[in-house]
């Protein structure tokens, strides 16, 4: 793979080829796969989503009443969603609609092997948090994505990493970049500040700190923009900034 770094391996006595067992590997043969897949022909990579949707739309048609119901509303058979013109006629779905349909937005049992299940809020921005629940194999696809992410923008795990979040309480520091990342490869430090904490704050946390890869908001990226350049210096070391999307 390209820009893609040996793991350590999880296996004594192995260093080099690195086997890497357990639930591990699973993530490590997924990220492979996406790296070689992404070069297949489009109408095949078209053809192998299109199944896929289907096989899910079959799976949430049979397990949940919110999603039956909106076929029907659609006039629609799962099959149909394997098709451009039939996934163009199921309505996109609301915050609002997903809030109101409860626990019968989620299916009653979900395929062997993709437990088990977590549950997770979004931030709550607009004062209407949704809840979801995730599956193991959504989590795999998650860290899958995200290493990916990370070696196509050829980051080091060796810099120190630095958040700024909203759902953060309290301010942090590790030692590693956490999972994915340190599932599989030794990281530097990484750091966690709350997006409500001051921003000239903000400014002495990282200065101290000396991130190679910052994670911010835009509207708070700005405002440490604006104060940087009053001081008159700036974060030398930083190589990575990505920001995230935010309520406008």
């Amino acid at each position: 793979m390209r820009r893609w770094l040996p793991p350590a391996s999880n296996v004594a006595g192995i260093t080099w080829p690195p086997v890497v067992t357990g639930p591990h590997a699973a993530l490590v043969a997924l990220v492979h796969y996406l790296d070689a897949a992404q070069w297949l022909p489009r109408e095949q990579i078209e053809r192998l989503q299109r199944m896929q949707l289907v096989r899910l739309a079959e799976h949430l048609a049979a397990q949940s009443p919110h999603f039956r119901a909106r076929l029907r509303e659609a006039e629609l058979k799962p099959a149909d969603l394997g098709e451009l013109g039939g996934l163009q006629k199921l309505p996109p779905l609301t915050r609002r609609r997903v809030q109101r349909a409860g626990e019968h937005f989620f299916c009653r049992e979900v395929p062997p092997g993709h437990e088990p299940l977590a549950e997770g809020k979004t931030s709550g921005s607009t004062g209407e948090p949704v809840v979801v629940k995730r599956s193991a194999i959504s989590r795999l696809h998650y860290f899958a994505m995200t290493l990916r992410e990370h070696f196509w923008y050829a980051r080091d795990f060796r810099q120190p990493l630095t958040a700024i979040r909203a759902n953060l309480k309290d301010y942090e520091e590790i030692e590693s970049w956490g999972a994915p990342v340190s599932l599989l490869f030794p990281s530097g430090r990484s750091q966690g500040i709350p997006i409500r904490t001051p921003i000239a704050e903000q400014a002495d946390l990282l200065e101290r700190f000396k991130p190679g890869s910052l994670i911010v908001l835009p509207g708070n990226l700005a405002a440490l923009t604006d104060e940087f350049r009053r001081r008159g210096r700036a974060l030398p070391g930083l190589t990575h900034i990505r920001s995230l999307g935010e309520t406008l």
